[in-house]
């Protein structure tokens, strides 16, 4: 136990009084021992940390955290709140919700000490419903199956790059169809129409023709910027990664019957 700032401030005010150690120890209510220590250093407990290098308690995660460590190893990109709500499910009763914070600390450590190389970007300035970016993201690594079938697909993911918001379309190849088709899904849920839109340099963006029609009205207002692969479409599924490695957890304990159900579960994320 560390003696309390106090009683060292007193021991020292004694101790000026009287210059006895044993009467100044006793009237701060600490041991001799203890009163010769912190009057030699000539400071309080707050000011002489000690560098812990043990722990105070049992590791709550270690029966489980090879499973936790090769989860991680196989997608760096999940998020250990994703992965603690597994374990939860996986082991009833061996975890509380209380212990996620415990679990992050546990997983942040690890990542600092083992994990990948951290990624390195430039920040860039957006505005308000200025801009919209699109780009493809393979999904076959989610291992999805419909019906007990693999269920290879892409998403076609639109994002604005202020707020974030982001929706996507399922398609099976970044066709000129699948980007018309996946923009106007998403400007529909939107209820809006940007100002911009950037995308890269596929082939389905350079045959891309304007306007592309919607329920709101036509987007021929939109600008579609040609942008090398370093712009902030690719940047965005920064985001969507960590969303989709929680999807693939949930899925590896849910079976689906249709591609619809799969575009439920894809979307309640």
């Amino acid at each position: 136990m560390i003696t309390p700032d106090r009683k060292v401030r007193k021991l020292m005010e004694e101790y000026e009084k009287t210059g006895n150690l044993s009467k100044s120890a006793l009237r701060a209510d600490v041991d001799r021992k203890t009163a010769r220590k912190y009057l030699t250093a000539g400071k309080l407990p707050s000011e002489m940390p000690i560098d812990r290098t043990w722990r105070t308690r049992e590791d709550p995660f270690s029966e489980h955290w090879e499973t936790c460590q090769a989860m991680f190893d196989e997608s760096p990109e999940l998020e250990a709140k994703a992965v603690f709500e597994w374990m939860c499910r996986e082991y009833p009763g061996s975890y509380q919700e209380g212990q996620l914070r415990t679990f992050q600390r546990r997983v942040r450590q690890w990542r600092a000490l083992s994990g990948p190389e951290q990624e390195v970007f430039f920040a860039q300035e957006h505005k308000p419903g200025v801009r919209m970016s699109t780009d493809f993201t393979y999904m076959d690594e989610l291992g999805v199956t419909i019906a007990g079938e693999a269920f290879s697909h892409r998403l076609c993911h639109c994002v604005l790059t202020y707020s974030n918001w982001a929706w996507g379309s399922i398609c099976h190849s970044e066709s000129l169809l699948s980007l018309r088709t996946g923009i106007q899904n998403a400007l529909t849920r939107l209820g809006h129409v940007p100002k911009e839109h950037w995308t890269d340099h596929s082939s389905a963006a350079t045959h891309l023709t304007w306007p592309i029609a919607t329920p709101l009205r036509s987007v021929a207002a939109l600008r579609a910027a040609r942008l090398p692969s370093v712009g902030s479409a690719p940047r965005s599924l920064f985001h969507l990664e960590p969303a989709i490695c929680a999807l693939k957890v949930r899925l590896w304990t849910h079976s689906l019957r249709t591609s619809s159900e799969f575009n439920g579960q894809l979307w309640v994320m």
